[in-house]
């Protein structure tokens, strides 16, 4: 991979000349090449070895995003626990240097990762404060976002009604936004909703348009999810 070799090659330079802030950048790609092509175990010992640098280096602001990072890679092997501890120690530093921002986007990462634990209400406080900020700041993917969060632990509470409300919503924003990914996966969740109210119609009608998107996207994923949901509610 060429982005591997030139980050590589730039590492051993700045070693050479001991240079942090060059090091801290390159151990960054390279830990992020190891995330995107799944190999979480080695991007864990990059990014680890970038938390060790950035705090040498008492960048605040870079500590928080490898935190984060670190979160999202315990957060991908399920080790809910490590991740929630990271996560908060990421919004810690957000609220201390005031990066509201950031601060949704951690905040939108605890309510998903405390809704996963199965603490409902509490998943819910975190996603309501995210969504707060996000609407502060007119960020219509974050709302989106949330609102499609939301939607899951509504869903998750038996309240299918107000599932529906918050998917279709993020719906809403998502085709504003001309994203067909996430409007396939809005149009999914929507179908879910239905199909849980007993819909089955309408839940057959929104999986077939969330699999017309995933096909057209070429979404192998999302294309196996959608002919299993319409193949199951036909049996319904």
């Amino acid at each position: 991979d060429k982005a591997m070799e030139i980050y590589t090659s730039v590492l051993k330079q700045a070693e050479e000349l001991g240079d942090k802030v060059g090091m801290a950048n390159c151990i960054n790609g390279i830990g992020n090449v190891y995330w995107y092509i799944g190999d979480y175990s080695t991007a864990l010992d990059y990014y680890e070895r970038l938390l060790v640098i950035v705090e040498e280096l008492d960048n605040k602001f870079w500590m928080a995003g490898t935190l984060s990072n670190i979160g999202d890679v315990y957060g991908e092997v399920n080790d809910y626990e490590k991740a929630l501890d990271y996560y908060i120690r990421t919004l810690a530093l957000r609220e201390e240097f005031g990066d509201k921002r950031s601060m949704a986007h951690s905040l939108n990462q605890l309510g998903v990762l405390y809704s996963d634990k199965g603490d409902l209400n509490k998943g819910l406080d975190y996603l309501e404060r995210s969504l707060k900020i996000y609407k502060d700041f007119r960020n219509r993917p974050g709302m989106g976002s949330c609102f499609n969060n939301i939607g899951d632990i509504y869903i998750d509470k038996g309240d299918f009604d107000t599932a529906l409300d918050y998917f279709e919503r993020a719906l809403t924003i998502q085709e504003e936004l001309g994203d067909k990914s996430w409007a396939g996966i809005a149009l999914g969740n929507i179908g879910f909703a239905y199909d849980f109210k007993g819909d089955y119609e309408k839940a057959l009608d929104y999986y077939t348009r969330s699999l017309d998107i995933s096909e057209e996207i070429g979404d192998k994923q999302g294309k196996v999810v959608g002919l299993l949901n319409i193949g199951i509610t036909y049996y319904n």
